[in-house]
């Protein structure tokens, strides 16, 4: 009896109460917080340095959360302690504005994770973030070598400029629902990260954004993306999976330059240039498609892509080069397929005229396609379009984008005629089927 009652004192001391100090625990530690800048009032001095697993609530400012940092391994001047927290739980905390500076002389913001406020708390491996937080400062968790996986509350709108820099332990991350940016070098060298999904609402993925993440396989990236800015996946090495979302217009230069896993890659229909060093260093890239949008092929766009076996240019007008496009590429046995009524011209243009494989592209018929209840098909000489509502504008261009006719649909089966032998797409809202005879 005497021992059941000691466990039981056990456990409700590890719930710390206004007043109370300290003493140290090896299980996992909840101190309520009742004013703003009392932390260090509820943990005795001498297990400061001891505790390892720590649950905040209530309100916490500059002080308390350089008292944190203090216990994580960091002190103001950003010198190592001999801290040892390693489990912070700050779901149910709220941070607030005042107190003194928590790091150099930043102090803290209303419901912000703010600059460097954790930045190389190497002994942190796990955080959880308060529920009301809507911003992540630079570098706030910049050198948190220890942290493996992070699930960030869909309260947070914005990740500053490497946020997550040097991350070098983090496996796996949840981004916030509501973010729209994903900011400059946010994981840069973030070495163990596997896989990203990005949000929804992101439209740009910055310069640098996952340089460096060298072992990430799959990026999957909603079509609300428009640009990807310079390095922003340099050297992830393993980037097996890469799927262009269909809004993409801005591709910066060297964005996916030294991803050496990379197999096949097809540019989405929108994009008119691909920039200097984009693809350079991507080793074991195979088969690119380019797109009859595309003009302008950059300085080194696909320099040292030396597996290079095909390269399916769509346009029927070759597009501007420059002499050092391709360096590395084996312009003997790698194949230029192009449209057949271009061929003549790729030959006699420079560079592209190097390729000693330029032959046509010979695209399969289709003979139905569909996509959310609507189908396409060939019959006899016409295309047909069923499962469409009466209304709606169908778009049909020739392959290299010129606007043939525009169909308003009367009836929810829509029959176009066409010459065979050519190739056609048909635009039905967002919607775009290829269609070959």
């Amino acid at each position: 009896m005497e021992r059941s009652f000691t466990l039981r004192l056990f456990l409700v001391m590890a719930t710390i109460l206004p007043g109370l100090s300290l003493k140290a625990l090896d299980v996992p530690t909840t101190i309520h917080v009742a004013t703003p800048g009392t932390l260090s009032s509820y943990i005795d001095i001498s297990t400061k340095y001891q505790i390892s697993n720590l649950v905040l609530t209530g309100e916490l400012n500059g002080t308390d959360i350089r008292y944190i940092r203090e216990m994580a391994g960091r002190d103001l001047q950003g010198n190592a302690t001999v801290g040892k927290l390693s489990i912070l739980d700050l779901s149910e905390a709220i941070i607030v504005n005042g107190g003194e500076p928590y790091y150099s002389s930043i102090y803290s913001s209303g419901n912000s994770i703010g600059n460097n406020m954790f930045q190389n708390c190497s002994q942190l491996t796990s955080v959880l973030l308060p529920l009301s937080v809507t911003s992540i400062g630079e570098y706030a968790f910049a050198g948190c070598s220890k942290i493996d996986s992070l699930e960030l509350p869909n309260s947070i709108s914005t990740i500053d400029e490497n946020a997550f820099n040097g991350c070098t332990g983090l496996v796996s991350v949840i981004l916030p629902n509501n973010l729209t940016l994903l900011s400059e070098n946010v994981f840069l060298n973030c070495s163990a990260l596997e896989s990203i999904i990005v949000p929804d609402n992101v439209t740009s993925i910055s310069d640098g954004a996952f340089s460096g993440c060298s072992a990430l396989i799959t990026a999957l990236l909603p079509n609300s993306v428009s640009s990807i800015g310079a390095n922003a996946f340099q050297y992830c090495s393993h980037l097996k999976n890469l799927y262009f979302p269909a809004n993409i217009s801005v591709i910066g230069q060297s964005a996916f330059s030294g991803c050496s896993s990379l197999d096949s890659v097809g540019i989405p229909v929108g994009l008119t240039a691909i920039n200097l060093g984009v693809f350079s260093g991507c080793t074991g890239l195979r088969i690119v498609t380019i797109p009859y949008t595309v003009t302008v092929i950059g300085w080194n766009a696909f320099s040292g892509c030396s597996a290079l076996a095909k390269i399916h240019c769509k346009s029927s007008n070759p597009p501007s080069v420059v002499s050092n496009s391709f360096t590395g590429v084996n312009m003997a046995t790698c194949k230029l397929l192009v449209l057949r009524w271009a061929i003549n011209d790729y030959r006699n243009t420079a560079v592209w005229g190097d390729f000693t494989n330029i032959i046509e592209d010979v695209v399969t018929p289709v003979s139905t396609l569909s996509s959310t209840g609507t189908l396409v098909y060939t019959e006899r000489e016409s295309v047909v379009i069923s499962g469409v509502e009466v209304g709606t504008e169908i778009n049909l261009f020739s392959e290299s984008g010129t606007l043939l006719a525009t169909i308003v649909a009367d009836k929810e089966t829509v029959r176009v005629n066409v010459a065979k032998g050519q190739i056609y797409l048909i635009q039905i809202s967002d919607m775009v089927f290829k269609v070959a005879f």
